[in-house]
């Protein structure tokens, strides 16, 4: 009887499993949008205002002017001109960047009762990585009781989906933890949340910095087929792993105690390296701060962009990365790391991220033991020399303490938070 318990007790885990998977990832939200979109119609019919026939999408014409103008003056209102990425309140940045058929897929929502527009939201197209971002999801403040968001959301990501579908193996976007309608949104069309950026924005003006949500969701091919299935992860980290395996269905890992030593010598070392690395930088018109590090002897270089506002870096390029012959240069890789470390204790940044391939133990440990936060793991994320993508832990460092009271976590990220916690 006791094993029948035992092989039923494993069934059961095994079943949901499957069907945690088989409700994750864009081929899940492809097969049920509609499905998700003629429930939702019938549930809004039953209210006392109908919120779903009353929000209508207008998707913005290649190069149209109205458009661009329209979309800078709502990131400008909604947060009363708080808004950090100053460049999305230029209708010239708009029309260049976003209103290009090859670029986004670009929507405006309509408040049908008042024959008012009142929101836009950009489904970002990286067709070279074969990605895409959400981003810009905004309706104005007395809109809002009169507009399905969700509506919008399924909606419009299911049209962008399938007007790109044969360009996109996998979709990202930041999301608040002010509030958690966007999380509880993102979670529900299939994406899942992988790390928390903590501390990286502030949207008030106010100086108050909260963290962002990194929700990512996948295709199958992409998982199954074009990803590194052999990554190399830090032993300390086994449970992070296992619970995206678990989600994702992913293969096994190899998990390595570092045989590499980062003690005293190893980080006297590393300071020595990395006073050799100059720092370069220019500014752009957005206030943004362009950085360029360079070590003198070897001309190794890593490049990111600084917001002249919330003084976080992202977006980091480092050539010592960027092939799969990297993993033998540890003195010179702890020595960007202790650069960047400086850059935060002098404040002249805030915040970075990293996004570090898995593929040696020993450079998670180096990140580690100099002080990186992990703030959670991207499978399939970094393309290595032969095609494949390999997944990346995020790691990075926030200047200031995370303050659990501001933030507001779906059960998913909470469960992610209490993964990381011990590596923050």
């Amino acid at each position: 009887m006791a094993s029948q318990s035992l092989v039923k007790s494993k069934y059961v885990e095994q079943k949901k499993l499957v069907q945690k998977y088989n409700s994750v990832g864009i081929d899940y939200f492809v097969e049920q949008a509609e499905i998700m979109l003629n429930e939702l119609k019938s549930i809004r019919k039953y209210m006392e205002f109908n919120k779903f026939d009353n929000t209508i999408i207008h998707y913005a014409q290649e190069n149209d002017l109205d458009m661009a103008k329209f979309i800078a003056y709502l990131h400008k209102e909604v947060y009363k001109g708080n808004y950090p990425y100053k460049e999305m309140m230029d209708p010239d940045y708009i029309l260049e960047n976003f209103l290009q058929s090859s670029k986004s897929v670009a929507g405006v929502y309509e408040n049908k009762m008042k024959n008012k527009l009142c929101g836009c939201g950009i489904f970002q197209l990286e067709p070279e990585n074969r990605l895409a971002y959400i981003r810009g999801l905004m309706i104005l403040n007395e809109d809002r009781d009169y507009i399905d968001v969700k509506k919008i959301y399924i909606q419009h990501m299911y049209e962008a989906i399938k007007k790109n579908e044969n360009c996109i193996d996998k979709i990202y976007g930041e999301v608040r933890t002010s509030h958690n309608i966007v999380q509880y949104l993102s979670e529900s069309v299939g994406f899942v949340p992988h790390a928390i950026l903590v501390n990286k924005d502030n949207f008030s003006g106010n100086g108050i910095f909260e963290s962002d949500i990194l929700a990512i969701s996948y295709t199958k091919k992409c998982l199954n087929e074009k990803r590194y299935n052999k990554p190399e992860i830090h032993y300390a980290l086994f449970d992070l792993y296992e619970y995206f395996k678990s989600i994702w269905n992913l293969s096994k890992a190899k998990f390595e105690k570092p045989k590499l030593n980062v003690d005293k010598s190893f980080t006297i070392k590393a300071e020595i390296e990395s006073d050799k690395i100059k720092v370069k930088k220019t500014f752009d018109k957005y206030g943004y701060i362009n950085y360029k590090l360079i070590h003198s002897p070897t001309r190794i270089s890593m490049n990111f962009q600084v917001n002249g506002i919330t003084k976080s870096a992202e977006k980091i390029k480092f050539n010592l990365l960027q092939h799969d012959g990297f993993i033998s240069n540890y003195l010179i890789f702890a020595s960007f790391i202790l650069k960047l470390m400086e850059l935060i204790k002098s404040d002249e940044i805030n915040y970075f991220e990293l996004y570090l391939p898995c593929i040696d133990a020993n450079l998670q440990e180096i990140a580690m033991v100099l002080g990186c936060s992990v703030f959670g793991f991207a499978p399939a994320w970094h393309k290595l020399d032969n095609g494949k993508l390999v997944d990346c832990l995020i790691c990075g460092k926030s200047k200031r303490e995370i303050d659990l009271s501001r933030m507001k976590l779906t059960s998913q990220s909470k469960r992610l938070f209490e993964l990381i916690k011990p590596f923050l």
